[in-house]
């Protein structure tokens, strides 16, 4: 099994463009959760350069950890889709997304830690995470994208 973190791809800021069934997978998992707390998973894409492309969108995977102010994945099922994805087209993790219920679609101190950690991972660092955070209201979701560097932070344009 290959290790997702070594294969991160390191985003540019700017634009982020969503596959529809990226996004429909998110917005699915974000209206089915309960609204109490929180969900999520990866993101595997490709950054063209000019923009990132978001082509699968992961949900949360079978031993995930919901809590009213906190997320964590089940790794072994997104190192799966991970590889699933990269035997597919070469996609790459390149993020994460999760929903926020109560407070802004800004990451917390805590997001920011746990992705800034990410970025130290392996021998050579990518310059950016791509976070997606995701707020659903009933059938609605709102979604706010965002660059995070060892040193910044940058609002991300979304396109689907």
């Amino acid at each position: 099994m290959r290790d997702m973190f070594s294969d991160l791809a390191a985003p540019a800021p700017g634009l982020v463009r969503l596959s529809a069934a990226a996004r429909r997978a998110i917005e699915t998992e974000a209206v089915r959760a309960d609204a109490n707390l929180e969900t999520g998973g990866v993101l595997l894409g490709h950054d063209l350069g000019a923009e990132i492309l978001v082509s699968v969108a992961g949900g949360p995977g079978p031993g995930a950890v919901h809590q009213a102010r906190r997320f964590d994945r089940d790794t072994l099922y997104a190192s799966k889709l991970a590889d699933e994805a990269w035997y597919r087209d070469r996609s790459q993790w390149i993020g994460e997304w999760h929903t926020h219920r109560t407070s802004s679609l800004m990451p917390s101190q805590v997001d920011l830690s746990t992705y800034r950690a990410h970025l130290r991972q392996g021998n050579i660092g990518p310059s950016a995470f791509l976070s997606l955070l995701v707020r659903s209201r009933g059938q609605n979701c709102s979604m706010v994208g965002w660059a995070v560097t060892q040193s910044s932070l940058e609002r991300i344009t979304i396109l689907s």
